[in-house]
């Protein structure tokens, strides 16, 4: 039998009417196709698609207009205040090259005595969906619901429905 190091390369090789080496060891010209249906659970099969919004260009042509104000993307069209510019020009540069601490304890004690809560109380993460997601798969079982409001944010009712949660 083949070694299957030598089946995936072959496989993968990009060249299109190359001949293919079979599990068998034989040539073949036909390319195996992954069914993701019985891959993928079917709650996730069963969602709808996400319709990105069309690029920035498109809709100033689309509604003749300069520049747009993406509000849904939570961009702020005035840029940072001057206090956090003036942050990010003292930063050292060479922090960047260090990879943060995953807990983020420095920035969780120093929240904590702003807030005046325990440092324990805090959840910091990679953005809000990191952070609706650890909510919902520590607090949520399978067969839980979860109320969101129409035409807010989708991330938690995605994230739900990953988990197999009802929204």
């Amino acid at each position: 039998m083949q070694d299957i190091t030598k089946i995936l390369s072959a496989q993968s090789d990009g060249v299109r009417n190359s001949p293919l080496i079979s599990a068998f060891g034989e040539e073949t010209s036909v390319r195996p196709r992954v069914d993701f249906d019985r891959l993928v659970p079917a709650r996730v099969r069963s969602f709808e698609t996400y319709v990105p919004s069309q690029p920035d260009a498109d809709l100033c042509r689309l509604y003749g207009v300069d520049r747009l104000h993406r509000l849904n993307n939570n961009e702020n069209p005035l840029g940072p205040p001057p206090a956090a510019r003036e942050v990010i020009r003292s930063f050292d540069p060479q922090a960047l090259s260090v990879y943060p601490n995953g807990d983020c304890r420095q920035l969780r004690v120093r929240l904590a005595d702003l807030w005046h809560v325990d440092h324990d109380q805090i959840i910091v993460g990679n953005g809000v969906n990191e952070v609706i997601s650890l909510i919902i798969k520590a607090f949520c079982e399978t067969a839980d619901n979860i109320v969101t409001a129409d035409r807010t944010f989708a991330v938690a009712e995605w994230i739900a429905g990953f988990s197999g949660i009802e929204t």
